[in-house]
């Protein structure tokens, strides 16, 4: 019964992904869930606006990650970041989306940000 039970979530999940995959995210909202295919499927067709919209939504975690360390009395990267780191981690995030095309762009992003922040510290120490 439980190996059913996994096989049908899988499949539905499966399913969904490759239903977000095909369609990139200029067409579609993205959020938490949307998986890594759909980031990757945009910057492999060149889409600008769709790009756009997955840098906008990375940007959006970085920022939210940020005040979130911030609210701890933590310092935060994202102001000492120039265009050109911020390019950087954008394209961790979208080289770890290549790795991993099922995982969510989201959780990409957060690892992404949190390596970032543990390697720009250790070098001010």
């Amino acid at each position: 019964m439980r190996l059913t039970i996994v096989f049908v979530l899988a499949s539905v999940a499966g399913a969904a992904s490759a239903q977000t995959a095909t369609q990139t995210p200029s067409q579609t909202a993205i959020n938490d869930q949307t998986p890594c295919a759909a980031a990757v499927h945009a910057f492999d067709a060149t889409d600008k606006p769709a790009i756009q919209n997955v840098g906008a939504y990375i940007q959006g975690v970085f920022a939210a990650l940020d005040a979130m360390h911030t609210s701890k009395g933590e310092t935060g990267i994202m102001a000492s970041l120039d265009d050109r780191s911020l390019g950087y981690l954008m394209a961790g995030v979208i080289s770890r989306c290549r790795q991993h095309p099922d995982v969510t762009i989201h959780d990409e992003a957060a690892v992404t940000y949190l390596e970032w922040r543990s390697t720009d510290f250790d070098k001010a120490k």
